[in-house]
Formats: C-alpha cells, structure tokens, sequence
C-alpha cells in the first residue's frame, strides 16, 4: 500500500494481533475498521515511541484512499480544540493518522466523542 499523504510504500508492523501499516517518511498509520480502536484500548504508546512525528503539514491534503486503492474517498474530521485532524474512508470505514495524531487521539479521548456520535445514528 502507499502511503495516503506522501505516496511512499508503508512498512508493515504487527504489534500483537495487530497489522499496522506505517508510513517510514511521513510517521502516518494506517488503521484498518476497527484496529485504532484495539489500539486505544490497550497501550501501545511504547511500542510507537520509536515512530517519529514527521507530519508536516499533512493534515490539510485530501487523499484517497490507500486500502480501496483509490475508489474510496477519504473525509477529515476534525477536532479544533485538540487540532486532531483524522483522515476516514467512506467505503472501507478505514483511518489514517497522520503523524503524532496517535498521541492526540490517546491524550484527548476524541476517539470516544466520534465512537459515541456513531452509536447515535
């Protein structure tokens, strides 16, 4: 797969039961339906220490997306009190971070906010 905001080929990790798709240039992850959940869940920030932030300036493309190999598009939803931007496919239900949002998104407990509007619809 490539990377959603800067088209380099994403490294394969798995951490546990967990595939992750991490971008060696631009620190992004990719996390397919339901993974970045297992994720919040447990703590894995040691394991991510060692990917650095290299977001730069990211958050504002707009990319389609890497799993659907461009057939779906991705939306970004947006946290402006945390500046957590998260990249989500429409199709796949996928999500990319860009790099350091990971962090963002464990501190801030967002994720929760977005897992409650979902459960309301």
């Amino acid at each position: 797969m490539q990377c959603a905001k800067c088209s380099t080929e994403l490294k394969e990790r798995r951490i546990e039961e967990v595939k992750l798709d991490v971008c060696p240039k631009c620190s992004g992850i990719w996390f397919d339906f339901d993974e970045l959940q297992n994720f919040l869940d447990k703590d894995y920030k040691e394991v991510l220490q060692n990917i650095v932030d290299n977001n730069q300036g990211h958050d504002e493309l707009r990319a389609a997306c890497p799993k659907c190999g461009g057939k779906g598009k991705m939306i970004n939803i947006v946290d402006p009190e945390h500046d957590i931007h998260i990249d989500t496919c429409l199709l796949c239900y996928g999500i990319w971070l860009d790099g350091g949002e990971y962090e963002l998104l464990k501190n801030t407990g967002f994720f929760n906010k977005l897992k409650s509007f979902w459960r309301k619809k």
